[in-house]
């Protein structure tokens, strides 16, 4: 309930500053409702107490916009349902009732689309805010009586003109404790200890209204007596509700839901012992630590580190957000910043969650492409690791992952503040088990039918000295890819043959090694001409097949 205390007093803050209106960010008003009402009953305490000298009933008055402004008496003032007309009525009570009106405060709900309609509306709403805030003259108002918008999510829906005199106070998402409450209403659970911390979890990032339908579905599905029961399809639902929700919020990253299938993945052996290790300490409810952490993975591409990051989502269930710095980076002065703290507020919300921040080296600030941005990668980063301190200090359970191809372009200061594993391309053996966990999930698969050690040594024949070592589990997935294909064509079959496969990878080698561990095929042909010196209209044939067969290889 903290989050909830510290909204209260941030609320009672800007009410005693006489902020001229309060702009609470949310999209579930009625929620915001009570609080609202708590912060304003003690500020005119307060207000009485210290001024007034004579203590009143505070009133809150919520516009509707199909009934109008109340005026107090049970009815409703007639006229007002447009917002220009209920703000003008505002506005008159402020100036004729006196003392009468210093123990309001006026709640605008679902005004975005009214404000975009009707240009009045835009018009009144600055002359009211210039009377609460000092008109012209230097005339200020002097009660306490303010405004309050809610039902809407973000400024990009408030006119310009408007905006400086508005304070943003961001309603927050329920915390851990507002879900237990929530959980126990609705499905009864006898103590805290019974309910499971895993839908705990899934339903944390996301606000009230969808936290109720989540945990009302829940309620169907469960029995008190057996939580696990017809829990676990559940909290897959919460996970994934939770991730569309978030895409709407934040489009330019990627979100995912933990995997329901176990990934194909294979090797970084100690790396995967203390992922299984932060798996089992999420799943401990009598735990007295907090499973944050923090991990960067340097290497060449390729290597697994991506795919890592799946497995860690698995084991612990934690769904992903993943970013670039570039996808942050906007060219208006002050939006990247603002994406980077809608970003974090997310992050603080789900606390269970996984950051992923890949390619950490292509946007580091010694790097040529943002020397000339004026700092700002600098300032991201700078951000990005404080707000990972700050959550290590507070115990959250979010895990920081973050990727990148060399070591020489990473901040010192990742070095301090999060365990570094090198990634380097694996050994032999290892690419056998990448070949037996990838065949081993296609349909029609059997054991007996494959020799992986004679498929891993036909993928290193591919090449000579020293580039036998940057054999990589992508090329293994490619050539699985291009053999699944083959026999989809040829056999109309899910998995390919050691034949096939064998075929493909020597394919492969007819490409030329690209720098990202690929390979690349050339476009034209390179077969000699005939005795005569004709082509035998080869060219047109292969610019065809290339535009059928060239793939992102």
């Amino acid at each position: 309930m903290a989050v909830i205390e510290q909204f209260k007093n941030n609320l009672y803050a800007a009410f005693a500053a006489r902020v001229p209106c309060v702009f609470v960010d949310t999209g579930a008003p009625e929620r915001a409702y009570p609080e609202i009402w708590k912060a304003y009953e003690r500020f005119a305490a307060f207000f009485a107490d210290s001024f007034h000298k004579q203590i009143r009933a505070p009133q809150i008055i919520l516009w509707h916009p199909r009934s109008g402004l109340p005026d107090g008496e049970g009815d409703f003032i007639p006229g007002t349902q447009s917002l220009s007309a209920a703000l003008d009525a505002i506005r008159n009570q402020l100036q004729e009732d006196g003392t009468e009106s210093l123990f309001r405060v006026f709640v605008l709900p679902h005004i975005a689309q009214a404000l975009a309609a009707d240009p009045d509306a835009v018009m009144a709403f600055e002359e009211l805010l210039m009377l609460i805030n000092g008109d012209h003259t230097g005339q200020v108002y002097a009660g306490p009586a303010r405004l309050a918008i809610t039902g809407m999510v973000g400024f990009e829906h408030m006119p310009a003109m408007l905006t400086s005199m508005l304070s943003r106070l961001e309603f927050p998402y329920p915390d851990e404790d507002d879900i237990i409450q929530l959980l126990q209403a609705t499905i009864g659970f006898r103590t805290r200890e019974h309910v499971p911390p895993d839908l705990v979890s899934a339903l944390l990032g996301l606000d009230y209204r969808q936290a109720q339908i989540i945990a009302r579905v829940s309620a169907t599905a469960a029995n008190p007596n057996a939580p696990d029961r017809g829990l676990a399809a559940i909290t897959a639902k919460a996970n994934e509700a939770k991730v569309e929700e978030q895409k709407t919020r934040l489009p330019f990253v990627k979100f995912h839901s933990p995997p329901k299938e176990e990934p194909a993945f294979v090797g970084m052996t100690r790396f995967m012992q203390k992922i299984e290790r932060v798996g089992v300490l999420v799943k401990r409810l009598d735990r007295k630590s907090s499973a944050g952490g923090a991990f960067t993975l340097i290497g060449p591409p390729g290597t697994g580190k991506s795919s890592s990051v799946k497995m860690l989502s698995w084991i612990t269930g934690f769904p992903i957000i993943e970013f670039s710095f570039g996808d942050l980076m906007q060219s208006l002065v002050g939006q990247s910043e603002e994406r980077l703290r809608d970003l974090f507020k997310v992050v603080r919300a789900m606390n269970r969650v996984i950051v992923f921040a890949d390619e950490m080296d292509k946007q580091s600030p010694d790097m040529r492409g943002t020397a000339a941005d004026g700092g700002l990668a600098a300032r991201l980063q700078s951000a990005y690791l404080g707000e990972m301190q700050k959550s290590f200090d507070e115990g959250r359970d979010t895990l920081w992952v973050a990727t990148a191809n060399r070591v020489g372009t990473i901040l010192p200061e990742f070095f301090d503040r999060t365990q570094v594993w090198t990634v380097d391309y694996p050994p032999q053996p290892v690419i056998e088990r990448v070949f037996a966990a990838h065949l081993s999930r296609l349909q029609g698969f059997a054991a007996k039918d494959f020799d992986f050690p004679a498929l891993t040594a036909e993928m290193y024949a591919q090449f000579k000295g020293r580039q036998q070592r940057a054999v990589s589990p992508r090329l293994v997935t490619h050539a699985l890819r291009e053999a699944c294909q083959v026999a989809d064509v040829e056999r109309d079959a899910f998995c390919p043959t050691q034949e096939e496969l064998l075929a493909v990878i020597a394919d492969m080698a007819s490409g030329k090694k690209l720098g990202n561990g690929l390979v690349g095929r050339s476009v034209w042909d390179t077969d000699p001409p005939d005795a005569h010196g004709n082509d035998n209209g080869a060219r047109p044939q292969n610019i065809l097949q290339a535009s059928l067969f060239v793939r992102g290889d």
